[in-house]
């Protein structure tokens, strides 16, 4: 066998060999639910408070992947039963946010917000994925 035909076939093998292994990593991924917690990307984009009694979260999905908000914390409380989408707690209406959608969360505590008070907020996704900010109760 000539050289040239042992490096066509070499490369022939090389190439499929590649070939599969990506189409594998490729299904991998996205078989895999919490894998497309990698893809998931999102940020508080604004935090208001109304008085001291309600607090409000507008929430932006920048990924490339549909992003389920389904707990919220402050301060290291879970106020997911505290808090809202379109008056529909979020226990059992989670927000659903698709690539490049925006929604709004309002949080009732019991006892309200300390005026002047930091508060430290994380949102979670139900793949695991956070964003924590800080916003600072108006006087």
């Amino acid at each position: 066998m000539s050289p040239m035909v042992s490096d066509v076939i070499l490369t022939g093998v090389v190439v499929t060999s590649m070939a599969i292994l990506l189409v594998w990593a490729n299904w991998y991924a996205y078989s895999n639910p919490s894998k497309m917690a990698v893809k998931e990307r999102f940020f508080v984009e604004n935090v208001w408070f109304n008085g001291t009694s309600t607090m409000g979260i507008y929430i932006y999905n920048f990924g490339e992947v549909p992003v389920t908000i389904s707990s919220i914390y402050i301060n290291g409380t879970n106020l997911t039963d505290s808090s809202y989408v379109s008056g529909n707690s979020l226990s059992s209406n989670p927000l659903y946010l698709r690539p490049g959608e925006g929604g709004r969360i309002d949080i009732s505590p019991p006892g309200g917000f300390w005026p002047g008070a930091p508060q430290r907020v994380r949102v979670v996704s139900s793949r695991g994925s956070y964003v924590e900010v800080v916003a600072v109760v108006p006087p």
